[in-house]
């Protein structure tokens, strides 16, 4: 392995190290709603691996055909187990602009009895060609019922590194300025990400770790069974689940069609049952 990519890795392991250490494990934010491609791969993160706005995409990140979306929408949406009070929905709107993206992202997760809701702004810039870093601020709000609001602001940091051509190292380090809300501190956490892609199938590994929490890892795998037609599936463990999906629709179409890419996962959990994802994106 090339020496600057040995460099990478080391300050990857280190930072993640630091972060296991660094303060006990919060009640709140414990997950960030996913888009159903993510989800189907049990928390292999496919647009991480793209780069940290999840979605737009970055000059010299086009597809097969050489076209680069100048923006991206992508609205998500599902039930946890089965739920009514475990639903959640989120709204990603991602642009190119120069060398870099910016992205804007909304979610909410819960019911009417107690929810919890992300507003965020993220940025990313390529900073050589094969290293992009981004940085995102998210206002992180609690509500429930017969109580007022509470917020707070958690600060995140990402990088994606290309080695050897089809070889992606990948992280996200959230709230890393260590917010609290409520008086409790807010969840921190290291997902880490690690992508071989061959031209009809990519394999991931992902590493969750949070303090107070045995480290999650997954394992997620995409095929392309043809232009329009992607088969996902992944494992994972601390919590042990399954997960299978689809997606269909052409993902950067060439010549500024806006046609929809829709996204299906599920995730089953040996005690909680099922949870089902749908993800619905476009770009241009």
């Amino acid at each position: 392995m090339e020496r600057h990519a040995l460099a990478t890795l080391t300050a990857f392991v280190a930072a993640l190290s630091l972060l296991i250490g660094a303060v006990p494990a919060g009640a709140a934010f414990e997950l960030r709603w996913p888009d159903a491609r993510s989800a189907a791969m049990v928390g292999c993160d496919p647009g991480l691996l793209a780069d940290p706005t999840v979605g737009a995409g970055l000059p010299g990140e086009g597809s097969a055909d050489g076209s680069t979306p100048r923006w991206s929408v992508r609205l998500s949406g599902g039930q946890l187990f089965g739920l009514p009070e475990a639903r959640g929905a989120g709204v990603l709107a991602a642009r190119s602009l120069g060398s870099g993206a910016i992205a804007v992202e909304i979610s909410t997760l819960g019911s009417t009895l107690y929810s919890e809701r992300q507003v965020a702004v993220i940025a990313a810039r390529r900073a050589t060609p094969d290293l992009v870093v981004g940085v995102g601020v998210r206002a992180l709000g609690i509500a429930a019922a017969g109580v007022d609001d509470l917020w707070s602001v958690g600060l995140d940091v990402g990088f994606r590194r290309r080695i050897l051509g089809r070889l992606v190292l990948a992280a996200r380090f959230e709230n890393i300025n260590a917010p609290t809300i409520g008086g409790s501190p807010v969840s921190r956490s290291a997902h880490l990400l690690a992508g071989f892609s061959l031209d009809v199938l990519a394999i991931e590994v992902s590493v969750v770790a949070e303090p107070g929490f045995p480290v999650s890892t997954s394992l997620g795998l995409e095929a392309v069974a043809s232009d329009w037609l992607r088969l996902r599936a992944g494992v994972g463990t601390e919590p042990g689940r399954l997960g299978a999906g689809v997606g269909i629709g052409k993902e950067r179409p060439a010549g500024g069609s806006l046609a929809p890419v829709v996204d299906v996962g599920w995730q089953w959990h040996p005690e909680l049952g099922v949870s089902t994802f749908v993800s619905v994106s476009f770009r241009r």
